[in-house]
């Protein structure tokens, strides 16, 4: 990807919020900017119309895509939803100051801001949950008719009925991560409450990890503070990479790893996520991820787990252990590694690049991001964060059944800055985790690169990629020794389980006593 470095502007007569915010405004409300043939944040971001929008000649619209139905004139507070969504994001003060300053001129016609309206709807969203509780217990009920199939039928039933629950599970989790951006309900006790018991039963940390989900939203794209699939630069790529796993086989084993092992080395040790001087993990309220008024929280969700794994043990008890693998375990497996596929290629692609601190910017980063076509079922299963991915780091707490149309609204403002990949998912998974290997400075042949964005490179060299698959993560030398060995053990394990005789495992311990119990 090509960059070119950004010319310096004169001090504004009003401090301007950190870094180029009322450029990255400028940028999305007017859309003048010089179209290139390839995705160029940086260059666009140089390019918007400072000097109009220091002199309060700031129109909305986008020139080349103005629909016949322009809205009137706006509200302030809607204009100051804008300003605040856009300049730092919704936390910052310094953009709220912004705002107030922007919503003084009246003459602003813009398009986009039509969604913001968008409020969110109790009892629509409570409807999705109800309708998703409901697949996943009919779908449970069917499993005690499974013995009642032709037995090579068994073998088949059982994975369908994994993948297909293990979808629902994950479509469970987006409404939960959706509850932490209080994007389910209008009050904020509602949402908490929601997740909260959402993700317990999917013995998913729900304040543990809206915390730090907040923190990503606020640091995408941010070398330094980002928290999830944090590229490596080249030059701490460890020598079991180089020599050994950059062939097809040694990429298989660092996909399947990411695929199958990633939802809990994340949780547990934060791979892929943030450097820090000592050990992160979601489930110690004392972690660096946390401060100290969230550690209460940070417990709650700890013991929420903890009765979620009491009850599952009970009913075990009652109903075997192979039962509860069957039924829960492994739909839970299969859901955590969705999730980890979802995640991962909406934060990884060829175009996107990544940001040390003398360039990014929250608009930047949360242009990094790109939308993927999982089919028009499971993008309903999954709520739409799959292919309306850029809205919701744009605009996090727009509910998800909106997240289409707030995607055909920001389309014709970013016009070539909104990404899109229509690729194949299992294409797009391999290509990804071939070439996102290390991160390296984009050096172009142009004296004015911007020396602060890079990109990520294959190994081989010649593919342009962002992100960092979770074994090149762990192999970062800031890894400590006890994190390879639990790496390596659970990979072992597991390796192991998979591999001795799995068919006569699985009818040993369940096929044939689900079959004497029919009896």
């Amino acid at each position: 990807m090509t960059s070119s470095r950004s010319t310096t502007p004169s001090t504004p007569s009003t401090p301007t919020p950190k870094s180029s915010a009322a450029y990255q405004g400028s940028l999305l409300l007017r859309h003048s900017v010089r179209r290139t043939t390839r995705v160029d944040h940086t260059r666009a971001i140089s390019q918007a119309p400072k000097d109009r929008w220091e002199d309060g000649e700031w129109e909305g619209g986008c020139e080349d895509h103005e629909p016949e139905d322009t809205p009137s004139l706006l509200d302030s507070t809607t204009v100051q939803q804008v300003a605040t969504l856009f300049f730092g994001g919704p936390d910052d003060e310094e953009a709220i100051a912004w705002s107030k300053r922007i919503a003084s001129h009246q003459k602003i016609n813009l398009t986009v801001v039509r969604f913001l309206s968008f409020e969110s709807s109790r009892s629509r969203s409570e409807r999705l949950d109800d309708r998703d509780d409901v697949v996943v217990f009919m779908s449970l009920a069917t499993t005690s008719y499974f013995h009642l199939l032709p037995h090579p039928l068994q073998y088949l039933a059982w994975p369908l009925y994994w993948i297909f629950q293990g979808s629902i599970f994950a479509g469970i989790w987006v409404l939960g991560h959706d509850c932490g951006h209080q994007a389910f309900s209008d009050h904020q006790w509602v949402d908490d409450t929601v997740g909260f018991v959402l993700h317990s039963a999917l013995l998913f940390p729900y304040f543990s990890c809206k915390y730090s989900h907040r923190r990503h939203h606020s640091n995408i794209g941010s070398l330094e503070h980002d928290q999830l699939f944090v590229p490596v630069p080249k030059s701490q790529i460890a020598w079991l990479y180089k020599h050994y796993l950059d062939n097809p086989l040694g990429r298989a084993l660092q996909l399947s790893i990411m695929v199958f092992l990633g939802f809990p080395l994340y949780l547990g040790f934060n791979l892929t996520g943030k450097s820090y001087d000592r050990s992160a993990c979601h489930y110690d309220p004392y972690s660096p991820l946390y401060s100290k008024s969230e550690r209460l929280h940070i417990l709650m969700s700890d013991i929420s787990i903890f009765i979620t794994a009491l009850m599952l043990y009970q009913l075990g008890s009652a109903k075997g252990l192979s039962w509860i693998m069957f039924v829960y375990g492994m739909p839970l497996f299969i859901g955590n590694s969705i999730i980890v596929i979802i995640t991962y290629l909406n934060h990884t692609h060829s175009s996107l690049p990544h940001y040390d601190s003398s360039e990014w910017d929250w608009l930047k980063g949360a242009l990094s991001t790109v939308d993927r076509n999982y089919g028009s079922i499971l993008n309903r299963v999954f709520h739409h964060l799959t292919d309306a991915h850029v809205a919701h780091h744009l605009f996090a707490t727009i509910p998800h059944y909106h997240a289409n149309e707030a995607t055909k609204a920001i389309k014709p403002i970013l016009g070539e800055y909104y990404s899109f990949d229509d690729t194949p998912i299992i294409k797009a998974l391999w290509r990804e985790t071939k070439e996102c290997v290390y991160i390296e400075p984009n050096h172009e042949s142009s004296p004015n690169n911007n020396k602060g964005v890079c990109v990520d490179s294959e190994m081989a060299g010649g593919g342009i990629a962002s992100g960092s698959t979770v074994f090149t993560k762990f192999l970062r030398p800031q890894s400590t020794q006890f994190q390879s060995a639990a790496m390596w053990g659970v990979a072992a394990t597991t390796g192991a389980l998979w591999l001795v005789q799995p068919f006569d495992w699985l009818k040993k311990t369940f096929f044939e006593k689900t079959a004497t119990e029919g009896q």
